[in-house]
């Protein structure tokens, strides 16, 4: 790919360079700027020979690329399954595809079904224009956003979700999504949102897990809903329970092998997850709920048929509460406890180093018999 390194500017560089300037010279007074835009992207796309999405450069028909979009947008009004979904993006040229990608990431970005790389792709040109959006906006340096954005505007981090309308909405993975045996997905709990979005729980379950099954496992952080703040936490979990099942069946219709999945649900998050699977027909093999102040059901076997296990630090009030059922980790409920060693308070369960996440990354790489489980209160 065509690269200016920092403090070095090579002869095909300034080439490049003054190509782009004669090609919006001519078009500038033909038409808007992001007509203008495109053209000189593609006239960098062929001389550097490739294009953004990795690919060999080619020539793709406007006109096609217009259809296509259409067609989706048809589709998306009909609330597809993801399915469907998979299957109108495998009739598609690829290079169609891509940009399609490229230049209509609203429709692809989030678009449960459609192929991973292509929502990797989409979601990282969103990110480009909000950023460029906010800036046109006059908006400052400091702006809380817009530092944000600038963080996850990075070419090593995937998103197959971004949505920057108000508190923000993102999920962000670990691991090589389209290869991994094991899956699992992290539902936070209340005040998360994309200004204070971080991908470190995940990331940390991710990284526990390889060590049991290197290359195998993916891990998602998903902020996929609107979590709630202070008193707002008593209600009752159902846009979060709605989205979730959505979003694991999106990734399953890009994935045509039987994987190993695993629903990781911390404080809140652990009743959307717990809704997800009673009420939405979320169905997982392993459901992991850590400081639960309850799951909206009475039982473990109300979640369905996959083993749940359920995690209970010491000091932690939130998991003691009850406020949204029994609690999980009484022995009546039926889970399977684990130990969560020395760790205390409700924000410990995924700190490095913890018997808790060594257990989460058990489970979550189907090491089960290994995984440290107690008959005791803690």
């Amino acid at each position: 790919m065509l690269r200016r390194e920092r403090g070095q500017v090579t002869a095909e560089y300034v080439g490049v360079l003054l190509l782009v300037a004669v090609i919006v010279s001519a078009l500038v007074v033909s038409g808007p700027a992001r007509p203008i835009a495109d053209e000189a992207a593609r006239a960098v796309c062929q001389i550097a020979g490739e294009c953004s999405g990795g690919g060999a450069a080619t020539s793709v028909d406007p006109q096609a690329v217009q259809r296509a979009a259409g067609d989706l947008q048809g589709l998306v009004a009909r609330d597809p399954d993801p399915t469907v979904v998979a299957a109108f993006f495998k009739g598609l040229d690829p290079d169609v595809a891509d940009a399609l990608a490229h230049e209509r990431p609203e429709l692809v970005g989030n678009l449960d079904g459609a192929p991973i790389p292509l929502r990797y792709a989409a979601n990282a040109e969103a990110i480009d224009r909000e950023i460029a959006r906010l800036q046109a906006d006059g908006v400052g340096d400091d702006d809380p956003r817009l530092r944000k954005l600038r963080e996850l505007d990075d070419p090593n981090r995937h998103f197959l979700l971004f949505d920057p309308a108000g508190d923000g909405r993102a999920a962000e993975v670990f691991g090589d999504l389209t290869t991994a045996r094991h899956v699992a997905v992290v539902v936070p709990g209340m005040n998360n949102e994309l200004d204070n979005f971080t991908g470190g729980d995940a990331e940390r379950v991710q990284h526990q897990a390889s060590q049991f099954d290197p290359d195998q496992v993916a891990t998602v952080q998903w902020l996929g809903y609107g979590t709630p703040e202070g008193a707002t936490a008593l209600g009752t979990g159902e846009p979060g329970a709605e989205a979730l099942p959505q979003f694991v069946e999106g990734i399953r219709a890009q994935r045509s092998e039987r994987l190993h999945w695993t629903v990781i649900g911390h404080s809140y998050g652990s009743l959307v997850t717990g809704m997800a699977e009673s009420s939405q027909g979320l169905d997982v093999d392993e459901t992991v709920l850590v400081g639960s102040p309850g799951v909206g059901v009475d039982h473990a076997s109300d979640l369905g048929d996959g083993n749940v296990w359920v995690g209970l630090a010491k000091w932690d009030l939130v998991g003691y509460s009850e406020w949204h059922g029994p609690n999980p980790h009484d022995r009546a409920f039926g889970a399977t406890r684990f130990h969560t060693g020395d760790i205390s308070g409700h924000s410990s369960y995924f700190n490095e180093g913890s018997e808790s996440l060594r257990n989460i990354g058990l489970i979550t790489a189907g090491y089960l018999d290994e995984v440290n489980v107690n008959d005791g209160l803690f």
